[in-house]
């Protein structure tokens, strides 16, 4: 998927930013999550926490793909659109007719921009109050960098960490075919450890972290069994 005709947003660098309609969804799904998750707080303070995480994603956004655009023009093989849209943003390479390492050069950017933006918040909110509303700004900040800077790690093969694997890989010997089936393989592990975990928590009646774990695990399995994909 191009997403040659979206609306372009503005340019960094050569790389165009594009959106469409549908990009109004995520941060609209962080504001319920947050104002959801201050079960002990006020109206407004539901509605405060709804309102950080939403901006906690979108600046999470932005400084991860700053890495991409960063980390593609080092490895001389730069990234041509970063598309706004649901369901996630998206990297768009043209040419994809580069290197395995300008593939993980590539790849790695959005990790270590989420890290910066990660040790950075981490050492803001320190310098915060607890029980103040910049606490709370900056717990929101440090949540949402923390799970872009290591989730996107994951080998999962549509987000960052899909990409260093299989890549790794290839350098490894194995052709471009078999490292992707290398990365469903592990995806199958995780989803077998995440199904244990889940079991572990129906066995000891932990029924959130059960059914969180056991969701992730579907996930996991589906992705392994190329039944889910993002393209």
């Amino acid at each position: 998927m191009s997403h040659k005709d979206a609306l372009t947003l503005f340019t960094v660098q050569e790389t165009r930013i594009t959106t469409d309609p549908s990009a109004v969804g995520a941060p609209l799904a962080m504001f319920v999550l947050g104002a959801s998750l201050a079960r002990n707080a006020s109206l407004l303070g539901r509605i405060r926490r709804g309102i950080f995480l939403s901006i906690a994603y979108l600046t999470g956004d932005v400084t991860h793909y700053a890495g991409h655009i960063v980390s593609s023009r080092y490895a001389e093989a730069p990234l041509d659109q970063v598309h706004i849209g649901a369901p996630m943003p998206m990297s768009i390479y043209e040419n994809n007719d580069v290197s395995p390492s300008a593939h993980k050069m590539r790849a790695i950017g959005g990790p270590i921009g989420s890290g910066v933006a990660w040790l950075v918040s981490l050492l803001l909110r320190s310098l915060t109050r607890p029980n103040t509303i910049m606490r709370e700004f900056f717990d929101a900040q440090c949540w949402v960098h923390g799970i872009l800077a290591f989730g996107s790690l994951m080998p999962i093969p549509f987000v960052d960490g899909g990409s260093l694997f299989k890549w790794s890989m290839v350098e490894l010997g194995q052709t471009p075919e078999q490292a992707d089936e290398s990365v469903k393989e592990a995806n199958l592990v995780l989803g077998g450890v995440a199904g244990f975990v889940g079991l572990m928590g129906l066995l000891f009646r932990k029924w959130g972290l059960a059914i969180g774990s056991l969701v992730i695990a579907a996930q996991f399995i589906a992705i392994g069994m190329g039944k889910l994909n993002i393209k």
